[in-house]
């Protein structure tokens, strides 16, 4: 009998007599449902028949090229040889290219079989939550377990998940996933980054329109469509290749610093070759600083609406995180479609998620679609109102253009217009449309982002006292510019619908399309320091 090397797990001689038979013969329906659950036993198990498999397909090609059998050849378990057999000399009455085809097939069968059907039960704990941040679960994993064949739905934040085999996969939200083993996970839409070491080697991540297997790597996948996916390596290599349903499907592999595009065409795949990332992979926690930021806002006590625009859908991206005050797509008159706005778009920092507001080309103040509540909003009497914008210039500049990003109406005269950009460019405010515009003197350079605050506190009578900070995100250091000063206005803010990107004519119909991006916008009941927004702009920024 052999004696196995010391060094390699406990393998059955059972199994090395159905490998033996696998390739020198024609095992019965019996030996293959054996050998397919001698093999799925452990991830040992499964990389000796890899191992074996590998071994015999490399003497078949050996033979196959120089017309002669090997002499011998070393077996995977130490001190053991493969001599000359009955199997040899049905090698010499095949081609090799058939045999190694043949050979192929087999190894893809039975690792398909493996990927696909792990040998963990249903409902048996497969993966645990390791760490969060900003999360937030549309069903929370109860004691931060989860059970093989589960669903999660992370809406927000990010969760780090670390699997039974050993594999750490960084979820970031919106994205859905479904456990379906220890050493594999189902991306049903959203991003991740996995980190598999040596002992979770062979770790899977299964997207609709394809299977990514880890061949000792770290990676990303973005499943942003069931017909399409973008995977990037960070190092190693990873395995990209169809669920099995195809025997045309060729693998395609990748290595540290590639990236690639899959796109399901019918029964084949299709990789796109990329220069870089389209999608925003976080690979550490602590996530990126606008995340610090939005926590930072999330639990100050005076918060009273937080909109983030992320979510698992246009539904949770339109939600109200700390009100209840939720928005609805609007189509202002002439727009296009029926108010799907194309959104989330890449926010202010990479990592995080906006809403792009659609603005005409042509009689642009009443054409386009954006955002407003579903109901009144009702003003603080002192308010502070934080957002990050990118003004994107206007598509068809003229006398009067008016771009609002922040804005209600009452009537013909009061309204508040707490954020916008008039024709010269220049970020204004108005609360009383018989009165002059207040311009801040600053103009956005187009298509940057910028942290701007705005606070508004009664000045006695039916005046207001506005103060607005301004800081370029495009800087290197950021610094909050104060560009209006305790300046007193004519009218108090409207109470009305909040439009989001938008803002509302004299007879408070839809107008005024905001021409860019909007990003994190929060409202607070009371008028927040310089010093606190200081310190906000220093979390968005990573300084100090």
């Amino acid at each position: 009998m052999r004696k196995p090397n010391p060094d390699i797990p406990d393998i059955p001689e059972r199994l090395d007599g159905l490998l033996a038979e696998l390739c020198d013969g024609s095992p019965n329906a019996e030996e293959v449902a054996e050998l397919e659950h001698l093999a799925g036993a452990s991830a040992a198990a499964r990389r000796y028949v890899v191992g074996y498999l590998q071994l015999h397909g490399e003497l078949l090609w050996s033979i196959g090229r120089i017309g002669e059998p090997a002499a011998v050849a070393r077996h995977p378990r130490e001190g053991a040889v493969l001599a000359s057999s009955g199997f040899w000399r049905r090698v010499r009455s095949l081609s090799a290219a058939f045999l190694v085809s043949t050979c192929g097939i087999i190894i893809a069968g039975l690792l398909y079989a493996w990927y696909s059907q792990p040998s963990e039960p249903r409902g048996t704990p497969v993966a645990v939550l390791a760490e969060s941040l900003d999360a937030m679960w549309d069903n929370e994993p109860r004691d931060k377990v989860f059970l093989k064949g589960s669903f999660a739905r992370l809406a927000q934040g990010f969760a780090r998940i670390e699997t039974s085999s050993g594999a750490s996969v960084l979820l970031e939200g919106p994205a859905e996933v479904r456990f379906s083993g220890g050493n594999s996970l189902d991306l049903r839409s959203g991003r991740l980054t996995a980190r598999v070491p040596d002992e979770a080697a062979g770790f899977i991540v299964r997207a609709p329109c394809a299977f990514i297997v880890d061949l000792g790597t770290e990676f990303g996948v973005t499943v942003s469509d069931p017909d399409s996916c973008e995977v990037c390596v960070f190092a190693g290599k990873v395995e990209v290749k169809g669920d099995g349903s195809s025997r045309s499907e060729v693998a395609h592999g990748l290595s540290a610093g590639e990236i690639v595009e899959v796109l399901r065409r019918g029964d084949s795949l299709q990789f796109k070759e990329k220069i870089h990332c389209d999608s925003r992979f976080v690979r550490r926690l602590p996530p990126p600083p606008a995340f610090s930021l939005r926590e930072a806002v999330a639990s100050h006590p005076a918060l009273v609406h937080h909109y983030t625009f992320e979510g698992l859908n246009p539904l949770g991206r339109r939600q109200d995180r700390r009100g209840s005050l939720h928005l609805l797509e609007t189509v202002l008159q002439g727009g296009i479609g029926t108010g799907s706005l194309t959104y989330p778009v890449v926010g202010a920092l990479p990592s995080t998620d906006a809403v792009a507001i659609r603005r005409s080309q042509s009689n642009s103040d009443t054409q386009g679609k954006a955002l407003q509540s579903e109901r009144d909003f009702v003003p603080p009497e002192r308010m502070t109102l934080e957002l990050l914008l990118r003004f994107d210039g206007f598509p068809a500049p003229g006398a009067g253009s008016i771009a609002a990003a922040v804005a209600t109406r009452a009537d013909a005269s009061d309204c508040g217009f707490f954020l916008g950009v008039v024709e010269d460019g220049q970020l204004a405010h108005l609360f009383d449309a018989d009165a002059n515009w207040v311009e801040t003197g600053f103009i956005p350079r187009t298509g940057e982002w910028y942290y701007v605050v705005s606070t508004f506190e009664p000045a006695g009578g039916n005046q207001t006292k506005i103060n607005t900070f301004v800081a370029s995100l495009s800087d290197e250091h950021p610094e909050l510019v104060h560009v209006v000063k305790g300046h007193v206005v004519e009218g108090t803010p409207a109470v009305g619908r909040l439009g989001i990107g938008k803002g509302f004519d004299e007879t408070r119909a839809h107008a005024y399309p905001w021409s860019g991006a909007l990003d994190e916008i929060a409202v607070y009941n009371e008028v927040l320091e310089e010093p606190r927004l200081k310190e906000h702009l220093s979390l968005l920024s990573g300084t100090e």
